[in-house]
């Protein structure tokens, strides 16, 4: 099975679909978290996004929804949006279609 993450070639936007959230949730925790993404990855408007996806105000959020399971999960997603923006993003991108198999 692969998921796309979202994104052009120019690598402008690159965050992982909520599935890929899910998969890496069911292999960590066990369960999944649909919730906390819908939450999270809100439509950003005046910065939003960024506030979001503070691992403290993320952790929070996961915690009111989930209890302390939640909080592993809220800090998956802002890890795994980090990664895929710091590195997708980075200046060695050349344009690969990016797909990620699980």
């Amino acid at each position: 099975m692969h998921e796309q993450i979202k994104g052009d070639a120019k690598g402008e936007n690159t965050l992982p679909v909520h599935a890929i959230h899910r998969q890496l949730e069911r292999l960590s925790l066990g369960r999944t978290f649909p919730k906390i993404h819908s939450i999270l990855d809100v439509p950003s408007f005046f910065g939003w996004s960024k506030i979001l996806h503070d691992p403290l105000f993320a952790s929070i959020i996961g915690f009111h929804l989930y209890g302390e399971q939640g909080i592993y999960s809220a800090l998956l997603h802002v890890d795994l949006d980090r990664l895929c923006t710091e590195i997708l993003d980075s200046p060695l991108d050349i344009g690969i279609d990016y797909t990620i198999y699980l």
